[in-house]
């Protein structure tokens, strides 16, 4: 839509982004219904390793024929905020691959502490646009290295995604669906 119409990115509650992102809901429903993660809980290791290195692999090499014209500093890139996702199949079939190897990768690694930032996923959505932004304020200071930005940021929304889940639980728990 943005290319045809220079002011789609505001349209009102996001739809073009809601309509880009409906196949992804679906995508995740007929996953849970058709029993899959039980499947893949029950699948030997080493067949698990397989599949999430084709699942990661195939979409690193699939998305450099995807790169949408650059919307920021030259730094080709999919933004979802703002409609850009190039190629609709090809940015669908990475993104599907990428989100199928994640999930088996969380099945290799179990781990604690990732499901619970999984589970926080709506506070690390409202809250790391503030972490990132008080990030690059703090590093473009101190040197000029974007990819320190990232790298800090990154960590930094991991680091701090727990404890201000946490706090919203017990003191805000309306904005977290709980």
């Amino acid at each position: 839509m943005t290319r045809h119409f220079p002011y789609a990115e505001w349209i009102p509650f996001s739809a073009n982004i809601a309509l880009i992102s409906i196949p992804f809901v679906f995508v995740g429903y007929w996953l849970s219904q058709s029993g899959i993660y039980t499947d893949i809980r029950n699948t030997p290791l080493l067949i698990k390793i397989l599949v999430v290195f084709f699942l990661m692999i195939f979409p690193l090499l699939l998305y450099r024929f995807n790169l949408p014209p650059s919307v920021t500093e030259g730094f080709n890139h999919v933004e979802l905020s703002i409609g850009s996702c190039g190629n609709y199949l090809f940015f669908m079939v990475n993104a599907i691959c990428g989100s199928m190897g994640i999930i088996v990768l969380a099945t290799i690694a179990d781990c604690t502490y990732l499901r619970k930032v999984g589970q926080s996923t709506l506070t690390c959505l409202g809250t790391h646009g503030i972490i990132i932004s008080v990030v690059t304020v703090i590093i473009s200071n101190i040197c000029d290295i974007s990819w320190a930005i990232y790298i800090v940021s990154l960590g930094l929304v991991l680091i701090a995604i727990i404890p201000i889940q946490f706090l919203f639980q017990k003191y805000l728990p309306n904005l977290v669906g709980k």
